[in-house]
């Protein structure tokens, strides 16, 4: 993950993995899924309707990651010194191909 570790942990309860670009305790939401997408959308609505102005938004690119869950190669470049989560190269979990349909639909709910 980004915050140093794995990025899956079970959850104990449904005995399930889940996947989280940084913390355990903020699992990643399934972008690709029309429902948590009118549901996120819901919340831009449910607070732009009680006069906020705009959300800052951290990240974006790691809305959308490889559907296959590929892992990201390892950075042949890196060194010791380096924060860990650059010891691979983002190549599948951040910033794939789908990320513009997810920000324009974003960017519709705030126009």
């Amino acid at each position: 993950s980004q915050a140093g570790g794995i990025a899956w942990t079970l959850d104990e309860a449904t005995g399930q993995y889940y996947y989280h670009a940084f913390l355990a305790s903020q699992p990643d939401l399934n972008w690709r899924n029309p429902e948590v997408r009118a549901a996120m959308h819901d919340v831009l609505r449910f607070w732009l309707d009680r006069g906020v102005d705009g959300f800052r938004v951290d990240v974006l690119w790691h809305l959308a990651k490889d559907p296959g869950f590929r892992d990201d190669p390892a950075n042949p470049n890196y060194r010791d010194s380096e924060p860990p989560f650059m010891r691979v190269l983002p190549q599948y979990s951040a910033d794939h191909a789908d990320m513009i349909e997810i920000a324009t639909g974003l960017r519709r709910v705030l126009d």
